[in-house]
């Protein structure tokens, strides 16, 4: 880990200062920008934010609507829908230390971790959501499911979740075999092959969920064979996932509990009756032109402060 130093100057003030350390070892280009006063116009900066000390204010046509404290984030926007209108202006009230990753860092970081980025991506597409997210978010495979139920239809998202745990287990067999699978390890995993097999394949299983042909000889192919592994049924999940979206996403979208799971998220996606009390949600593009991108020369934090911030960022 470094610390670099840079400069910037504008026509309103002399100079500023950014502090920034970059964290090698999670290669994210995470930055923590520690200062008095600091405008972030969503249409000039092209990152994700997040508090770890002080208060932000967001400004809707020059209007004080929010303050954002410890824990909170925003200018994820930008950074999971493509082309989209940024939203409103972000300002330092106060002294505060940022967290600020780019959008390669953000989706670097995220691309292992699709539950962490499910709620986020669930906030800003509302009501165009596609189905992923709502699976990896827990309220939204809880109201999902429910929703299913109320159609008879559990069976695929049932397998979907068999299916993810089986391959989850096998993965963490074959990293810790290191690519050298015992006859115990072999044994355990074709076992648990062949309990999602009987469960959810073919005709004989118990519940027998909707797949092609071929993919069906596929799985049997595999398991037949004793050659089961982390991927055997990666395709079927796949397979299910575009079933479940092409016929059973728009009927949850105009169901209540898809209502249930916007509120839950704090959707951004919300109408006119709700626009009041959301304050932030569903924000029109910024109308403080006149306000540009800059740094005002910061104070030192005082010492307490200082460590408080620390804390917080290892936290």
């Amino acid at each position: 880990t470094h610390t670099i130093h840079t400069h910037t100057h504008t026509h309103k003030h002399a100079h500023s200062h950014t502090h920034t350390h970059t964290h090698n070892h999670t290669d994210l280009s995470a930055v923590y920008q520690l200062c008095d006063l600091a405008c972030f116009d969503f249409n000039k900066f092209v990152r994700f934010y997040m508090v770890t000390f002080g208060e932000i204010g967001v400004y809707v046509k020059g209007k004080l609507v929010k303050r954002l404290s410890r824990g909170d984030y925003f200018g994820e926007v930008a950074l999971v829908v493509e082309d989209t209108l940024r939203t409103a202006t972000c300002m330092t009230t106060k002294r505060s230390v940022l967290l600020s990753i780019n959008k390669a860092g953000f989706s670097k970081f995220f691309s292992g971790r699709p539950e962490a980025l499910s709620e986020v991506s669930i906030k800003i597409a509302g009501w165009r959501c596609k189905l992923r997210p709502i699976l990896y978010h827990p309220k939204g495979l809880s109201l999902f499911m429910e929703y299913l139920r109320s159609q008879f239809a559990q069976e695929s998202i049932e397998f979907w979740i068999a299916a993810r745990a089986y391959r989850k287990t096998v993965l963490r067999i074959e990293n810790r075999a290191v690519g050298n699978l015992g006859a115990e390890e072999q044994e355990r995993i074709q076992t648990l092959a062949k309990e999602v097999v009987a469960e959810y394949i073919g005709d004989e299983a118990k519940t027998q969920v909707n797949l092609s042909a071929k993919m069906v000889n596929e799985i049997y192919e595999a398991v037949d064979a004793s050659e089961a592994c982390s991927g055997t049924f990666a395709r079927a999940e796949t397979e299910v996932v575009l079933l479940m979206s092409r016929d059973k996403l728009s009927g949850f979208k105009r169901s209540k509990l898809f209502k249930l799971l916007l509120q839950h998220v704090g959707s951004y996606d919300v109408n006119e009756n709700t626009q009041k009390a959301a304050a932030v949600k569903n924000i029109k593009p910024s109308e403080v032109g006149n306000i540009s991108p800059c740094f005002r020369s910061p104070k030192r934090l005082s010492r307490l402060e200082a460590k408080q911030a620390r804390h917080v960022v290892r936290t």
